[in-house]
């Protein structure tokens, strides 16, 4: 083939695979865009059934997320993010009111790692999320990590308009260090001194707010406990209070089908478990993992639900109680608080009886709102609520 022939092949071929470059980022992009707006946000109705509406407009236009381990006074080494507001992306400086959570579903999930889309039973990554998030990861370097705003989506308008959100991995759960609490007494302790850290940073005016749903609402139980002075307010939903009754041996039988699913679900939580930003993170990480390996927390689950049929009775490796583990033994504790707390349950949730417990006994304000709702993550706006509205009037 003639020299100027080859040249004008070559010139074709350079133009195609720019052409095909561009097309691919501007389907990455509408991607990215319907990723955002479809599955991270929806728009917040305001209609005649809202039981309050959320203000679109914000203080703030952003937030930071600063990830790292505090060292608590009992010896645990626990991973934290602080998520604090930011406006033109800077840093606003300045005490602010925090809101709380301390998870055993990790503080935030490493979604993709290495360009690969992690396996997940907690977070759904099949279909079309999958493809959203394998492309997502081409555009950050081949890691997606989605934080308490993209898990709890309705604390990212808190932030905005003057919160910190501050979640924590519990003991032997995500990036922290030892094994699981063996009973609610050790989530109390950890509640009550990861609270004292809290106020005593410079961007905390002194005032706490907890939060959490399902195993969260069970954490904001334990930290209502403490009796903690800063402790001002709780906005939980679906609180477990007789995990024995309710999703352990419900009538005395095995609720096989529940456990079997629960125990795959904690099964993969390591996975998804996020380094912080120290500078040996990764270390880190793999070292906290590497130091539980032989008692997890999926492998608590799996171990006082196949070995523990009676309610006092010891689990076989791990010597564990559905009475000891339950909130039952703070549970007089937490309703003496003094603690105005705010209770989103559903008429289908398997802890809708614990749940109206839970209010009746509170002995501060306490509101409750039943909706018609299975054991549903309260994720986004509903056609009657907005989480981010009530829990901001709470």
């Amino acid at each position: 083939m003639p020299r100027h022939k080859q040249e004008l092949v070559f010139a074709r071929r350079l133009n195609m695979t720019i052409y095909t470059k561009l097309f691919s980022c501007v389907i990455l992009l509408i991607f990215g865009a319907l990723f955002y707006f479809l599955v991270w946000t929806q728009p917040s109705p305001c209609g005649s059934q809202m039981l309050n509406c959320s203000n679109d407009e914000t203080e703030f236009d952003g937030y930071d997320r600063n990830s790292q381990y505090i060292s608590l006074p009992n010896g645990r080494r626990i991973a934290v993010d602080v998520l604090r507001p930011t406006k033109s992306r800077e840093l606003v400086k300045g005490p602010m009111p925090v809101l709380f959570t301390q998870t055993v579903y990790n503080r935030a999930a490493h979604l993709v790692k290495d360009y690969k889309v992690q396996n997940s039973t907690l977070i759904d990554t099949s279909g079309i999320k999958w493809l959203v998030l394998k492309l997502s990861g081409l555009f950050v370097g081949g890691e997606y990590i989605a934080d308490q705003t993209m898990m709890v989506p309705w604390t990212k308008k808190l932030i905005q308009d003057g919160y910190i959100v501050v979640a924590a991995d519990a003991a032997g759960t995500g990036a922290s260090f030892g094994n699981p609490h063996r009973s609610v007494d050790g989530y109390v302790e950890d509640a009550n001194l990861m609270m004292d850290w809290i106020i005593a940073q410079p961007w905390s005016n002194g005032r706490i707010g907890v939060y959490g749903q399902s195993f969260g609402a069970y954490t904001a139980y334990t930290a209502l406990a403490t009796h903690h002075r800063a402790l001002k307010a709780a906005f939980v939903a679906s609180v477990p209070l007789h995990p024995y009754e309710t999703v352990g041996y419900p009538n005395g039988l095995y609720a096989k089908g529940f456990a079997e699913n629960y125990i795959a679900l904690t099964d993969d939580l390591d996975n998804l478990a996020t380094v912080t930003n120290d500078e040996d993170a990764h270390e880190l990480l793999t070292k906290a993992i590497a130091n539980r390996s032989k008692e997890r927390f999926s492998d608590q689950i799996a171990d006082i639900f196949r070995s523990s049929p009676n309610k006092e009775m010891p689990s076989k490796k791990y010597s564990l109680s559905w009475a000891e583990l339950s909130a039952e033994p703070i549970i007089e504790r937490a309703a003496n608080s003094n603690v105005p707390v705010f209770v989103i349950g559903g008429w289908l949730d398997m802890f809708i009886n614990d749940t109206i417990e839970a209010h009746n006994l509170n002995k501060a304000p306490s509101r409750l709102v039943l909706r018609p709702w299975p054991h549903h993550p309260l994720f986004q706006p509903f056609a009657d609520m907005d989480p981010a509205a009530d829990a901001q009037l709470w």
